[in-house]
């Protein structure tokens, strides 16, 4: 039997990684638009980047990728990159923003 990965386990595995560029977690950055799990232990991640220019997109899918794969009862992920919408300031979450706020960041 298929242990069941909830969309908050995997939002959790998600929440470590930084984006390469930025250095925070890309679920705070609100890189991860949407992520669902099947019964049958598949995991549909939905992602974006900062930048469509990001040069090192290719690292930020391999860590997303593992990260989602390591979660017992993942059996299979599948990754979609896409711009629509384009990422923007306004996706961080309030905790980032108040934090980077601090730094003096506009955000």
């Amino acid at each position: 039997m298929v242990s069941i990965v909830t969309r908050e386990q995997a939002l959790n595995a998600l929440r470590p990684i930084k984006d390469p560029e930025l250095g925070y977690s890309v679920v705070d950055l609100g890189l991860v638009y949407d992520v669902t799990v099947s019964n049958t232990g598949a995991c549909e991640l939905r992602y974006t980047l900062t930048s469509p220019a990001c040069p090192l997109g290719d690292v930020l899918e391999r860590d997303l990728r593992n990260a989602l794969s390591h979660l017992p009862g993942i059996l299979d992920v599948t990754l979609t990159l896409t711009f629509d919408p384009p990422w923007g300031p306004e996706r961080i979450t309030e905790p980032l923003r108040r934090e980077l706020r601090m730094m003096g960041l506009a955000v």
